[in-house]
């Protein structure tokens, strides 16, 4: 307790000193979209878009407030699959590597997710399916910072210091 003030000096003069995006991880989306608007011929014309690498990156999208449906790991908990719904919509998601996502998540958890997506051929059958980028819970009152219309950091505190310094740096910001 003796350490807190000294800490919380040296915290702050560090946050000031600091540019946020180096401190906060940021995913680059190219657009936030529904169930409501994926199709599988929607889908089938991002290939016109490839050949996709290092400079033609996929088109990753966020998901905002879908529930999950079903949550399994796969691969002795190597990765994780999903079915998640928005209203009368459903989707599978799978997520590589993210596995361990399973123990902290459950059925009927409202999440928000971005991915890319792409068509699951299994079986004869093709459905579209979200590529997990990343999961994180849908908080309803979060602040979404938007840098140059696309960079999106999720805050999950209204901090008054916060969102006035996101205003002195002249960056745009939602409150969900």
């Amino acid at each position: 307790k003796e350490n807190f003030e000294k800490f919380k000096e040296e915290f702050e003069k560090y946050a000031q000193n600091s540019n946020i995006c180096d401190i906060i991880p940021i995913i680059q989306i190219d657009e936030e979209i529904s169930l409501k608007d994926i199709d599988l011929k929607s889908v089938q014309e991002l290939s016109l878009l490839e050949p996709f690498g290092e400079a033609n990156k996929m088109p990753l999208f966020l998901y905002r407030n879908l529930k999950i449906h079903s949550i399994r790991a796969l691969s002795e908990g190597k990765h994780i699959k999903l079915t998640l719904q928005d209203n009368n919509f459903y989707i599978d998601a799978i997520g590589f590597n993210l596995g361990h996502l399973s123990e902290e998540y459950q059925i009927g958890d409202k999440i928000d997710v971005v991915g890319t997506l792409e068509i699951n051929s299994f079986n004869g059958m093709e459905n579209v399916q979200i590529n997990l980028k990343d999961i994180r819970k849908y908080l309803k009152n979060d602040i979404i910072l938007v840098l140059n219309k696309r960079d999106l950091i999720p805050l999950s505190v209204k901090d008054e210091k916060l969102i006035e310094y996101i205003k002195e740096q002249g960056l745009e910001f939602t409150d969900i």
